[in-house]
């Protein structure tokens, strides 16, 4: 409900002579002029206060349904042992052995790698091999990276005061409380932890609910992101409406709806650099220490959670600079606030400090790992493409509409925050603040994506996760900025009295204090774009004073001695565009929402493919092609007994290699900008298989 000076007076609830010239749209009214209280009351009612818990509850119901998709079971026995007696955990564990640990291996590091992948290699002309591919069908889930975690936990033997995860890329600000969840979830009964491998591939469902509870993890830091999205986008332009919107988008983003379902720390590594951009800002505004020490505290955080968040330390130069104090102030603000966040970093992952100095050869063998897994497909050749592909996997990250809206809605802010760089009031100073501070490590964080987008899958799109919230913040605050219309009008109830006008009072009203919308202020009015006078200043004499964040301003019973009632009308126009950008995004969104549901059902595409193949091995073909080791995420569960799996190198043409070739697929049909309102190219849920014989193309 809105509402202006006009229809204040017309509906008779206050008097005239209440409203004093020279005001501009702040109506300063006495308690002795209320006529009606009540009504002005409820016309004063904040409904923004619910906007939060309700967006909680819709992005409770988003990042929770589909948890229970990809887990392991015993489904897949029916197809791997070919109709067969299918294998019990111990004599799996007799050939392939269980989840042995090596004193100088880190945990993502595989104990018997393959050699010789220049070659065609079979997969599964032993036993043994074909224990392995049954033990990765009963402990892995349709996430390739998910097990990382319980591998690393599963090296650690806390009785004994060995707590080495081995797993330096995920951070032990993932890890440990992942294991801490985990033994709370055995309290509460709902897994089991044995130490014994061979009852959970006889129980692979019981081991499926570790999965679970990792998820659930990452599902609480998409809640902590909605509301640090929400905070942001306040900050910038104010009210509720805006904020509302800004959370909507982000909950619904495909990127994030994927990352909220998977087990893995880069959803929570994002939010806790949201976090540390409002911790950075409120320093530039306030300069308190409080401020610049949760900053730096959760930079560290950030980067503990995970090392892709190396780009939020840029924000602790960043904010010194944008506050005006003097350099040597500067100096030790950065430094102070660099010691606390490698602190904090340290604290949370002793063992990296301490392998450092006595272990360097698990540190090798860890980031060894990554960097060859993260360079493998980046060369020369692949250079050409990596903008291409960077741009594709963004777009589908977040929609093409949100993307380009949100590219275009921050050059313009960009823009105008050159022009406007001379103000020096609080909102200009907030507003300048929160948005270079996000821009920093999202800059940052898309030139380190776009170096090694070449070639990648789809999936890689989830390390452009902070550069697709940039882009959303800056579509969301674009449209509120540039898409205008009429504003708001804050009324303040005090006492009449006299005095000098101190701190935030007005003159003339004691204990009263101005409601003002950050559109409101004659810093930011801008004149050409509303239908109201272009002067809207109040008399040097008596300023009126800034409500630091109106989203959070009191209102108070009108009984009382002091009130203020606050409404912001918000544009119909900018809403209505917001509304359509938040639809491009949220369709696609749904659709991975969908993918998990289904991939939550006993009947999934892989299961689908897995017919498929069955059919094509009793017509004749006996040799399969993979382009990856098989494993329920790259390859649907096939008979081990009546096919030839082969391993083929990277380049051989489909046709060459094997009777079938089976791999994985973007998308039906190729990457095409098309597909991305069609497909879900970014999740590993609902997957697309290519599943492809000598004469063609058998089925998607």
């Amino acid at each position: 409900m809105t509402f202006c000076t006009k229809s204040v007076l017309r509906q008779g609830l206050v008097s005239k002579s209440a409203y004093p010239a020279g005001r501009g749209n702040t109506l300063v009214v006495p308690i002795a002029c209320v006529k009606n209280r009540g009504t002005l009351a409820n016309m004063g009612a904040n409904p923004g206060r619910l906007a939060l818990p309700i967006l909680l509850a819709l992005a409770s119901c988003v990042f929770l349904t589909g948890i229970q998709w990809g887990l392991p079971s015993r489904s897949a026995d029916a197809f791997l042992f070919g109709g067969a007696e299918p294998w019990p955990g111990q004599k799996i564990v007799a050939l392939a052995g269980g989840w042995e640990e090596h004193a100088h291996l880190a945990a993502d590091v595989a104990m018997n790698p393959l050699t010789r992948r220049d070659t065609v290699l079979v997969l599964n002309d032993t036993d043994a091999k074909r224990a392995e591919i049954v033990r990765r069908y009963r402990l892995f889930s349709y996430q390739p990276d998910e097990m990382i975690t319980l591998r690393a936990l599963a090296g650690m033997k806390p009785r004994q005061g060995q707590l080495d995860p081995k797993l330096y890329q995920y951070g032990g600000l993932w890890v440990y409380p992942v294991g801490a969840l985990l033994q709370a979830a055995s309290k509460l009964g709902f897994v089991q932890l044995r130490p014994d491998v061979a009852w959970y591939l006889d129980h692979p469902q019981e081991f499926g609910r570790f999965y679970i509870v990792a998820r659930f993890y990452t599902a609480i830091w998409g809640l902590a992101g909605v509301v640090a999205i929400y905070r942001i986008v306040a900050r910038i332009v104010g009210g509720w409406i805006f904020p509302s919107l800004a959370a909507l988008c982000f909950m619904l983003m495909p990127v994030v709806v994927n990352a909220a379902h998977e087990a893995k720390p880069h959803l929570p590594g994002a939010v806790l650099m949201l976090l540390a951009v409002l911790a950075a800002a409120r320093y530039v505004e306030t300069g308190t220490r409080k401020a610049w020490l949760m900053a730096g505290a959760l930079c560290g955080a950030a980067v503990g959670m995970v090392l892709t968040s190396l780009p939020v330390m840029l924000i602790l130069p960043g904010m010194v600079l944008l506050r005006p104090t003097p350099w040597r102030e500067r100096m030790r603000i950065v430094l102070l606030t660099g010691f606390l966040a490698t602190g904090v970093y340290l604290a949370t992952n002793p063992y990296v400090g301490i392998n450092l100095l006595w272990h360097r050869d698990i540190l090798r063998s860890n980031f060894g790992n990554n960097l060859a897994n993260g360079s493998a497909i980046y060369h020369r050749g692949a250079e050409g493409s990596a903008l291409a592909d960077g741009c594709w996997m963004i777009a589908a990250g977040m929609s093409p509409v949100l993307a380009i809206v949100g590219a275009a809605g921050a050059l313009a802010l960009g823009m105008r925050a050159v022009r406007l760089r001379d103000r020096t009031d609080g909102d200009a100073i907030r507003r300048r603040a929160t948005g270079l501070l996000l821009a920093l490590p999202a800059a940052a964080g898309a030139v380190q994506f776009f170096a090694f987008a070449a070639g990648k899958q789809a999936e890689y799109a989830r390390f452009a996760l902070l550069p697709d919230i940039f882009l959303a913040v800056e579509a969301v605050v674009g449209v509120a900025t540039f898409v205008t219309g009429s504003f708001s009008v804050s009324i303040t109830f005090g006492r009449e009295g006299r005095g000098e006008r101190k701190g935030s009072r007005v003159q003339g009203f004691k204990g009263s204090r101005v409601g003002a919308h950050e559109r409101l202020t004659p810093s930011t009015f801008e004149p050409s774009k509303a239908p109201y006078p272009a002067r809207m200043s109040t008399p040097k004499s008596n300023p009126l004073p800034r409500v630091r964040d109106p989203i959070r301003a009191p209102v108070p019973d009108p009984q009382e001695p002091s009130g203020i009632f606050h409404r912001t009308h918000t544009s119909r126009a900018s809403v209505g565009v917001l509304a359509l950008l938040i639809l491009t995004s949220a369709f696609p969104g749904l659709l991975y929402l969908r993918g998990f549901i289904r991939d939550s059902r006993p009947e999934t595409s892989r299961i689908a493919a897995a017919r498929l193949l069955q059919i094509q091995n009793e017509h004749g073909a006996r040799t399969l092609a993979l382009w990856a080791e098989p494993a329920p995420y790259c390859m649907p569960p096939v008979d081990l007994f009546g096919w030839e799996v082969l391993l083929v190198p990277a380049g051989t043409t489909p046709a060459s290699a094997a009777d079938v070739c089976v791999r994985t697929a973007d998308a039906p049909g190729g990457r095409t900008w098309r597909g991305l309102f069609a497909s879900t190219p970014v999740s590993w849920a609902d997957k697309t298989f290519g599943v492809q014989d000598k004469a063609g193309e058998a089925a998607p």
